[in-house]
């Protein structure tokens, strides 16, 4: 039978693509958290639960503690349209299987929905002759809700069969009542609960669908010999003697340890961050709207992403290929004016490691490679510097920077004639210079002061934030940032940076 996704999103847009992508699976709309989970309380055989993040109501976070609080094993997937490290962690601490940012290609976002979904291994489609794909059914039924208290008619409702036929169906084929199999599903899921030291045995009853705790005590009990107190005890007392199990599961949660370590520093960092978001004067009037107003920003996006999906995938004729690689330009540029905006308003402290600067800068050069031969860029790297060395710096931050001022030359020359020279050298006692040099149109006096000043831009779809940023980092790395250029000749600019962490 086809798969069941829970789409939760308030933009109908996004969901009408969503839905056009997946006509192979039954998708099942709700626009809001608190429809989900009404949804959800109800009987279903829904193997994924896909979330957007930002919704009138809950939030997709509050709503995935929800859903994996009453089903733990149901699978889910956070949508985001600003993707923030808070953010993710939140959903990484609620046990989302994956997060995912709604402006990224949507063929990315509908092979990982397909990995997760059809890793479930769900009965096939049964026909009206199939009995083994009926009671298959009927048993899958029983172990997706086994969290609630089911009955035959929910499911026979589905089948479209009398209830009294599925249940002598059942006990025909596999000798049981198909009660006593959802029974039998339950205690095996309460075990497995109960091997965990995270619940009481009240909590584990409402856990496998149980409002009376004392029944699920008789009903255990009678299923297992044991109390499930009991059951616990012999299972810690089984576990005591298997050292070599012990060992791995000991690494387990070191390795946990470790996660929640890293977790906690990123808080830290976070912290940090928003400390120095409410110091930027240009950000003031968004302050705590930025992850709201990036979201906002990056939803049409994600729809655009879809829609240009599907079209890609119905097309026959190439006509409007064109007409597509435009829109996917624009959502481009689009998706990178919200990006700069995020990483100016979140710029973080660097990250210290030894990094070889050169080996950083040909990987900066190499990650624009299409775009300089496509250009007819020549571009040449001089160096005095011997070939492996090394400063204490951030290697994302240092190559973020490089990566800027080399897409901003390579935009400044001409096609065909354009030349970047990057030059790099020792400057002083602890400090090495990069100098980049091109060959392009050049700034005019009177804007050299301003060009580093935030949202300041003479570029048609520029952000204005480019070079801020990369002043900002390298002021960050006790660094200086120096522009030199003569309209109609070319711009260098130099990045001075200590070989050694700022204190």
């Amino acid at each position: 039978m086809p798969y069941d996704i829970l789409l939760v999103d308030d933009n109908k847009e996004y969901r009408d693509e969503f839905r056009e992508c997946f006509l192979d699976y039954n998708v099942i709309e709700a626009s809001s958290a608190e429809e989900a989970i009404k949804i959800l309380k109800k009987p279903n055989e829904i193997d994924l639960v896909i979330l957007d993040e930002r919704m009138p109501g809950k939030t997709g976070i509050e709503a995935l503690g929800e859903i994996k609080k009453a089903n733990p094993i149901l699978s889910v997937i956070m949508l985001t349209g600003h993707g923030s490290e808070d953010t993710a962690m939140k959903a990484l601490r609620g046990h989302a299987d994956d997060y995912l940012r709604k402006s990224l290609p949507f063929g990315e976002i509908e092979q990982r929905i397909r990995e997760i979904v059809e890793s479930k291994k769900k009965p096939g489609v049964p026909d009206r002759g199939g009995v083994k794909d009926k009671i298959e059914r009927m048993k899958y039924f029983a172990l997706k809700n086994y969290h609630m208290n089911i009955h035959l008619n929910d499911l026979a409702v589905k089948l479209f069969l009398s209830p009294k036929y599925l249940s002598k169906l059942f006990k025909e084929t596999t000798g049981m009542t198909f009660n006593q199999y959802k029974i039998g599903v339950k205690i095996e899921k309460a075990k497995e609960l109960l091997e965990s030291k995270d619940y009481n045995i009240y909590q584990v009853a409402e856990k496998v669908g149980y409002q009376n705790a004392e029944s699920f005590i008789r009903v255990f009990e009678r299923q297992t010999g044991f109390t499930p107190t009991e059951y616990r005890d012999y299972i810690k007392g089984a576990k005591e003697q298997r050292i070599n199990k012990e060992s791995v599961k000991g690494l387990q949660v070191r390795d946990k340890k470790s996660l929640y370590k890293k977790m906690r520093q990123q808080e830290g960092q976070l912290k940090e961050t928003r400390k120095e978001l409410k110091k930027i004067k240009p950000l003031a009037e968004i302050g705590e709207k930025t992850a709201f107003l990036t979201h906002e920003m990056r939803s049409p996006l994600g729809t655009i992403q879809a829609a240009i999906y599907n079209i890609k995938k119905k097309r026959k004729a190439k006509a409007i290929d064109n007409d597509i690689e435009k829109i996917e330009k624009l959502v481009s540029e689009a998706d990178q004016l919200i990006d700069d905006t995020l990483a100016y308003a979140h710029t973080r402290k660097p990250r210290y490691k030894k990094v070889d600067i050169n080996l950083l800068l040909d990987e900066s050069i190499a990650s624009l490679e299409s775009m300089i031969r496509n250009k007819g860029i020549s571009l040449i790297k001089r160096q005095s510097l011997p070939s492996q060395t090394y400063i204490e710096a951030d290697p994302i931050q240092l190559k973020q920077i490089f990566v800027n001022i080399i897409k901003n030359a390579c935009q400044a020359v001409a096609e065909k004639i354009g030349s970047i020279i990057i030059e790099s050298g020792p400057k002083e006692e602890d400090f090495i210079t990069i100098d980049f040099k091109d060959n392009g149109e050049g700034i005019e006096k009177k804007d050299l002061d301003r060009i580093t000043k935030p949202f300041f831009t003479k570029k048609p779809k520029g952000t204005g934030l480019g070079l801020t940023l990369c002043n900002k980092i390298i002021k960050l790395h006790g660094g200086s940032l120096h522009i030199n250029s003569v309209k109609g000749q070319g711009t260098t600019v130099s990045v001075i940076l200590p070989t050694h962490a700022a204190v």
